[in-house]
């Protein structure tokens, strides 16, 4: 799992940061654009994690804790299939749930504030991840996605459970009955 991973969708279009962070980290206001993009963005939100990135700590059993212990109330965006990978690693034996969407797919908007408020209400005992059909083909081809929004849930890095649509009451059955 890597930097945008630990950084859910604040990290979008951030993930080569991390060169940029430890070169000019330690002097929030220099450095270049990036580095002082994602200063903005990390530091206010979660001192922890920048002072991890300030220190060079970037190995990834210490920066990033989003798959361990949940995510924290938000669906965390996955940009690579690595980053897909990792974060099914990371869980372990914590329930994934997994959001294909698109940003032009009618459904995925309509059911995507249920996603982030599953995510908010069961985020400590669940992982809760979405993956961008368009921008992460190379995920959504791997896990055989063929209709938006796709719901997949994994536990110990193994497939449960998987449906099409955006059917609210099915997502809260199965939540309910993996978690």
């Amino acid at each position: 799992m890597n930097l945008a991973v630990a950084l859910g969708r604040r990290a979008t279009g951030l993930a080569c940061a991390l060169s940029c962070v430890r070169a000019a980290a330690h002097r929030p206001g220099s450095g270049s654009i990036i580095a002082r993009s994602l200063f903005a963005r990390v530091a206010p939100t979660n001192p922890a994690l920048w002072a991890r990135l300030r220190a060079g700590d970037a190995r990834e059993a210490n920066l990033t804790t989003v798959a361990s212990s949940g995510t924290g109330g938000k669906p965390t965006m996955v940009a690579t299939l690595e980053e897909f990978d990792g974060a099914l690693k990371e869980a372990g034996d914590k329930l994934v749930i997994v959001d294909f969407t698109a940003t032009w797919c009618g459904p995925c908007k309509m059911i995507g504030p249920v996603f982030d408020k599953l995510a908010a209400e069961y985020g400590d005992r669940a992982v809760f991840l979405k993956v961008d059909v368009d921008e992460n083909s190379d995920t959504a081809a791997d896990c055989g996605i063929r209709a938006m929004p796709t719901f997949q849930f994994y536990k110990s890095g193994g497939k449960l459970a998987e449906f099409a649509g955006a059917d609210k009451d099915k997502l809260l059955e199965l939540l309910k009955e993996h978690i």
